[in-house]
């Protein structure tokens, strides 16, 4: 039983909580894997006068070690990763990605650069013979690779991107592309004729190929033997679509509510055809998962037709979004399906007789789109929990509120509570998302306790995203100042 609404959750049976490296200890081994290469070279080696050589060759040992680590940081490795959360990991990911581009394309250039600008002809002379030259060949085909990779990756969001497409690419792109490096770094690498180097380069590349195999089979695989089928399927607001799945009786999924899992609805079907959608359901609820989807795209529009007994897989759980316990109210903000994982949040919650405040604001773009609006009403009275409406459209009810989310609606929701002993959840469009945290930084909720997962990765513009934006470059000039101890030995 709960004796401190601030205690946190005691779980009846099996704890569904989330698992991962705490954030200091990842970081401090992300860093030692990333140089461990760059070391070797460096002890083996000895010293040189060459920078701008040194530089190239530290350039290509980076890009080489930072592509076989970004295999691991893909999102899927909860055991890695679950503590941080998808947005945090995805975000370093694809600022990664640009910073091998950048280190892949200055070596070949750092060759060139003490004539480039005495003697420009012969500097693309002698860049075009590097570029030709058949025993350099799978370093420029690789290069040419993480063009494509990391241009798709960038423009993946547009509408002309079909998912489906980015994701049968992007893994074999990268894999092509990791198994040239690897023949590039051992077989015209400076460093790597040493054995020991060798041996290192091999280690990555193979760790790299066992993550890729882990999440294109073994995981599908898994998916598809424990047996999750459809139980019901229906319109559940407009452009909502309210999927009920169940599992077998003794389930080993357990998932707190808040977080995700990938779903895929085609058995036969390559494993890049899975889609991420939050938990709208607590633990209480299992062998049985809610999920609130949105009609968007060609996959998510038929969900409501599925027909019961219609067989799919789901990997999960994935996320750190879950409700915390050290504050004395809890404010949730939702727009659209966004009350998904706070749905779930309530629920546990509720399950678990929570005895704290709980404020929610809950925003569509119109009044016929608010989704779960009974199961809403029943948490009201398990919980002490207010519920406020807001729709973008004019709407008959005077009770729901005028949208667009703004900051006299937030200040609102915090009436009567301690802004500094208050958690903050908010999921929904990454606009309102970022307005809504800055507009709480600003009514002085700590930033510790604003709390979101977004799933465009790394492009937010709010404090919250700037901070871990320079927390990832931080983190990547660490890595770029031992490039250039290295060349400067």
């Amino acid at each position: 039983m709960i004796e401190d609404s601030r205690a946190g959750f005691q779980p009846h049976g099996r704890p569904p909580v989330t698992t991962g490296i705490p954030a200091e200890l990842l970081l401090a081994l992300f860093l030692l894997a990333a140089i461990i290469p760059l070391g070797m070279a460096a002890w083996t080696s000895g010293s040189s006068d060459h920078v701008p050589t040194e530089l190239g060759a530290a350039s290509a040992i980076l890009a080489a070690t930072l592509l076989y680590l970004q295999f691991l940081s893909s999102g899927r490795f909860e055991a890695l990763s679950g503590k941080i959360g998808i947005d945090r990991t995805m975000g370093f990911h694809r600022i990664a990605g640009l910073a091998i581009l950048i280190f892949a394309f200055v070596h070949p250039f750092s060759y060139i650069s003490g004539t480039l600008l005495d003697n420009p002809a012969a500097s693309a002379r002698r860049l075009y013979a590097l570029v030709t030259s058949p025993r350099l060949r799978s370093g420029v085909i690789a290069i040419a690779l993480l063009t494509v990779l990391i241009g798709f990756a960038l423009i993946r969001t547009r509408r002309f991107v079909r998912y489906e497409l980015w994701r049968a690419a992007h893994g074999p792109i990268a894999l092509v592309a990791g198994g040239l490096t690897l023949h590039y770094a051992i077989r015209a690498g400076t460093y790597s004729a040493d054995e020991t180097l060798r041996v290192i380069w091999i280690i990555y590349a193979l760790t790299a190929l066992g993550a890729a195999i882990i999440t294109y089979f073994v995981r599908p695989w898994r998916m598809w033997r424990e047996g999750w089928q459809v139980e019901a399927a229906s319109v559940n607001a407009d452009g909502v679509t309210q999927l009920v799945l169940r599992g077998p009786e003794h389930t080993k999924f357990h998932a707190r509510g808040g977080q995700f899992l990938w779903l895929s609805v085609s058995p036969h079907g390559p494993p890049f055809h899975d889609h991420p959608f939050s938990i709208a359901s607590s633990a209480g609820y299992l062998p049985r998962l809610r999920l609130i989807v949105r009609h968007a795209g060609d996959c998510t529009i038929t969900f409501h037709a599925l027909q019961p007994g219609t067989p799919v897989a789901v990997d999960g759980p994935h996320g750190s979004f879950v409700l915390p316990g050290r504050t004395s109210a809890v404010v949730m903000v939702a727009g659209g399906v966004g009350i998904a994982p706070l749905l779930g949040m309530l629920e546990e919650a509720a399950e678990r007789g929570d005895k704290r405040r709980f404020r929610l604001l809950y925003a569509t773009r119109n009044q016929a789109a608010f989704a779960c609006k009974d199961a809403l009403a029943d948490l009201g009275n398990r919980l002490d929990l207010k519920i406020t409406y807001c729709a973008d459209e004019a709407c008959s009810a005077p009770e729901i509120l005028r949208g667009p989310v703004c900051s006299d609606h937030l200040r609102g929701l915090l009436s009567g509570l301690e802004s500094g002993d208050v958690s903050v959840m908010l999921c929904g469009p990454p606009a309102m998302m970022e307005t809504a945290a800055d507009a709480f930084l600003a009514l002085c909720v700590p930033m510790t306790n604003v709390h979101y997962e977004r799933f465009d990765y790394g492009v937010g513009r709010g404090r919250i995203d700037r901070r871990r934006r320079f927390t990832a470059l931080a983190i990547l000039a660490t890595v770029i100042a031992a490039g250039f101890l290295f060349s400067l030995r």
